[in-house]
């Protein structure tokens, strides 16, 4: 009895999980298209020198993208839980995927100062999107959690075991409890919570399960006030 219980919940939730799947897949569409719409307007907007019509139409392409964003985390926290949630290896070269990470966040907050620092010439097998997935991740963090007038820094390193990114900020900070806590699936930090961010707390704990399915590291070191700064370690021989 218990077993049929258990199979019973089991496709539940199962079936929840798909059906989630499927409505974030299916917003997906109509918010590429308000962006697409949105960019259109932009254009026009600063062809014709009208200001207020640009920088609404700027807001509708910044919020339609946090939306996407959150649409995607769902998917993907979806795909985890019933087990869809698929990689395709490659060979690639972390410096050129950071550059290329940092270059697309310039285009969205161009106001903002990302100094890279490090370089790495290493050749990496494993999955490039995912990687740079979790770097997207990292920095919009660290942009959102930290000050305007400052800095973010990222420094590539290497040596003959592994690549390393670390990706620092001059914000808020963590306390060493929530440190814990960070990487767990729904968890917000009290700041974060309290400043209303947008966000459902799984972006964290995405970025740990596709480290780890590449056989490295991801942590935190931070202090209340001083910022934080992020880790990514990955092993320099990833090989078929």
């Amino acid at each position: 009895m218990i077993s049929i219980v258990s199979e019973a919940r089991f496709q539940v939730e199962n079936q929840k999980s798909e059906f989630i799947a499927f409505i974030a897949h299916e917003l997906k569409n109509p918010l590429a298209a308000i962006r697409g719409f949105a960019g259109l307007i932009t254009k026009n907007a600063i062809n014709t020198a009208n200001e207020r019509v640009e920088l609404f139409s700027e807001k509708i392409t910044i919020q339609s993208q946090r939306i996407l964003e959150l649409v995607n985390d769902l998917l993907d926290i979806t795909k985890i839980e019933i087990g869809k949630f698929s990689y395709t290896n490659t060979f690639f070269n972390m410096q050129d995927l950071v550059k290329e990470i940092i270059m697309q966040q310039h285009v969205i907050v161009n106001d903002r100062i990302i100094e890279l620092h490090g370089s790495s010439k290493k050749v990496l097998y494993g999955d490039r999107y995912r990687i740079g997935q979790v770097l997207i991740n990292l920095l919009t963090n660290a942009l959102k959690y930290s000050p305007e007038t400052k800095k973010v820094v990222v420094r590539i390193r290497e040596n003959s075991m592994e690549v390393g990114v670390s990706i620092r900020d001059y914000g808020l900070g963590i306390s060493r409890e929530e440190q814990k806590k960070i990487f767990e699936r729904y968890y917000r930090t009290i700041d974060s919570r309290g400043n209303r961010s947008e966000g459902m707390g799984l972006g964290l704990f995405i970025s740990q399960q596709i480290i780890m399915h590449h056989n490295g590291r991801l942590w935190v070191k931070s202090r209340e006030g001083k910022g934080s700064t992020f880790y990514i370690s990955l092993p320099a021989k990833m090989t078929k």
